[in-house]
Order: C-alpha cells, then sequence, then structure tokens
C-alpha cells in the first residue's frame, strides 16, 4: 500500500475514534443526567417541570449520539473493505477504535441499568400522584 493511502487511511481511522470518543463524552453526560433523575424521582414531592426538563436533556443528547452513530456507520461502510484486506497494517488504529466501543459498551451496561430503575420510579410516583388526587 502507497504512503498516500495509507495516510488517508490513518486520517480517516483518526476520525472514527474521535467520533466514538465524542459518543463516549455524551454517554458520560447521559449517565450523569440519569443519575439525577434518579435522585430526583426519590423526592415523592418532585417537580413535574424539573424531571421534564432532565427528560428534555437527555432526548437533546441522545439525538446527538444518533447523528454521530449515523456519521460513523456512513464511514466506516466506506473504509470497510480496505480495513479487512489490510487488517495488519491497522492493527494498532483498529485496536485503539476496541478499546472506545469496549468503554462505551460499559457506560451505555450502566445507563441501561439506571434508566431500568428509574422506569419502576417513575411507574410508582405517578401512581402515588394518581392516589393522592
Amino acid at each position: 500500500m502507497d504512503g498516500m493511502k495509507q495516510r488517508s487511511m490513518d486520517s480517516l481511522l483518526q476520525i472514527l475514534k474521535d467520533s466514538l470518543v465524542q459518543k463516549l463524552e455524551i454517554l458520560t453526560v447521559v449517565e450523569k443526567k440519569s443519575r439525577e433523575q434518579a435522585e430526583l424521582l426519590a423526592d415523592p414531592e418532585v417537580s413535574m417541570e424539573i424531571l421534564d426538563r432532565n427528560m428534555d436533556e437527555k432526548a437533546e443528547l441522545v439525538e446527538k449520539i444518533v447523528k454521530l452513530d449515523s456519521g460513523f456507520e456512513a464511514l466506516y461502510e466506506n473504509i470497510r473493505e480496505e480495513l479487512i484486506k489490510n487488517k495488519d497494517s491497522y492493527k494498532e488504529r483498529i485496536w485503539e477504535i476496541q478499546q472506545c466501543v469496549s468503554e462505551i459498551m460499559d457506560v451505555s451496561v450502566s445507563i441501561e441499568a439506571i434508566e431500568a430503575r428509574n422506569k419502576v420510579a417513575v411507574e410508582m410516583l405517578f401512581r402515588n400522584r394518581k392516589r393522592t388526587l
């Protein structure tokens, strides 16, 4: 493989990695917002406006993640064949990307667990508020 093609692939792989790093940063904020939501839900007198704001902020972050994922997938599809054909040439870059994916998965699992607990808490909150009406 010529040097020009190698540099171009290195740049594209760096863009993929940067996209994953951004995703991880956003997921970390989502995780924080989910923890904040859990704290809010622990208060039986919590304001619905505050809860709504928290959920809206998380929704905006999720939209950013969807856009990042879309860009990542499009770029990956463009370089996929080259990566497979010359995977030894990109071994280190591929490893770095895999590490980012692993970190993303860890945070994603944490968010899913927090959100599952939050869902139960929201249902209880609504059930209790319904009783008091």
